[in-house]
């Protein structure tokens, strides 16, 4: 037991053997150790390079998503007139004649008319 006890040595002198150790190999944590300087070259490439792609990315995004939002938009109000057109067809029927007409609107290859026959102005759908 007195052996074992007497081949301990005190924290503090295992504390700087192991800091030597690590200073011989350049590996200590101080300002001015050679590991500080490669981390922070590696830091500042990294924070260099997130901040140019963020600079980059985001008014991409942001147009991006614009684009979607009128997209959606455009796809939702022809969907409306699409169904308006099919409702106005039930509800008053297809234009058949030759008669002149003033479109109203169009969405895509339907058109709702006004046409007026004998003094009465009626919608129309034109397919």
């Amino acid at each position: 037991m007195r052996r074992f006890v007497q081949k301990m040595r005190p924290c503090s002198v295992m504390r700087r053997e192991l800091g030597v150790t690590l200073w011989l190999h350049g590996l200590h944590a101080g300002r001015g150790s050679r590991l500080w300087k490669v981390m922070k070259k590696f830091l500042c490439g990294f924070l260099f390079g997130t901040a140019m792609s963020a600079l980059v990315a985001v008014p991409v995004l942001l147009k991006e998503r614009h684009d979607k939002f009128q997209f959606g938009l455009n796809n939702g109000r022809t969907a409306g007139l699409r169904e308006a057109a099919h409702s106005l067809e039930k509800k008053f029927g297809r234009f058949e004649g030759h008669a002149s007409y003033e479109v109203l609107f169009s969405v895509k290859t339907t058109d709702v008319v006004s046409i007026e026959t004998n003094g009465v102005r009626t919608v129309r759908v034109i397919p």
